[in-house]
């Protein structure tokens, strides 16, 4: 009879998720998209650039006309060279995602005042395949999501929906990578792609521009 308890007690301990065993699906590693793979997977050794969220959105950024008829960005195209630029950005990261082509995309603000901060978007690559011509990138991404994940150790490893709490307390970091222009985000879309809602109040990147891939993130202490 106490080994039949013993059993019971285990098995309810396991359904429940209360026990040690963490049934969260894990998250997936690999990079699965297709639009732009081959810029998402690789790391462009361009001019290095420390600015601000708010200098970034100042200074001319190419308009969508010009990344379409004079570099002829699309869906399959290769790295721009304005995409090349790699930026260090001091900001807060005010929730993330993990999103079903494995990465993680950040929505990060210019302050810790929601109602002064402009928004910006980064994401965490999902790692290359190993047939990829971006293979040689591989341990430089797993360096970063590791760094990311060490990051939100205390919340979701996995979130299929936006991380509601940190809305209201961001964590300051700083976060490096390429420019890239998504293409995804052209077209007007931007808004409607890269909005998220707390209590009615819209935290929103003004641009399809955004930080992919991120190649370093760090925590701030104050």
């Amino acid at each position: 009879m106490r080994t039949i308890l013993l059993f019971l007690l285990a098995t309810t301990l396991l359904c429940t998720g209360t026990g040690a065993i963490n049934k969260e699906k894990p998250c997936s590693e690999t990079f699965s998209g297709k639009r732009r793979e081959i810029v998402k997977t690789n790391i462009a050794s361009g001019v290095q650039t420390t600015i601000t969220i708010s200098e970034l959105y100042n200074r001319p950024m190419p308009s969508e006309k010009t990344m379409k008829e004079k570099y002829k960005v699309t869906d399959k195209s290769g790295r721009s060279e304005p995409e090349k630029e790699n930026v260090t950005i001091i900001c807060w990261l005010y929730t993330y995602v993990h999103e079903g082509d494995g990465d993680y995309h950040l929505i990060i603000g210019s302050s810790s005042d929601k109602d002064k901060a402009r928004f910006f978007s980064a994401e965490i690559s999902g790692l290359p395949k190993k047939t990829s011509i971006n293979y040689k990138y591989y341990n430089q991404l797993k360096k970063a999501r590791d760094q990311f994940k060490s990051l939100i150790a205390d919340y979701s490893p996995c979130p299929s929906t936006y991380v509601q709490s940190l809305f209201d307390k961001p964590m300051k970091i700083e976060v490096t990578g390429n420019l890239y222009w998504d293409t995804e985000h052209a077209g007007g879309s931007c808004c409607s792609g890269t909005t998220r809602k707390k209590d009615g109040f819209v935290f929103k990147s003004e641009s399809p521009w955004e930080i992919h891939p991120v190649t370093e993130i760090h925590p701030i202490e104050d």
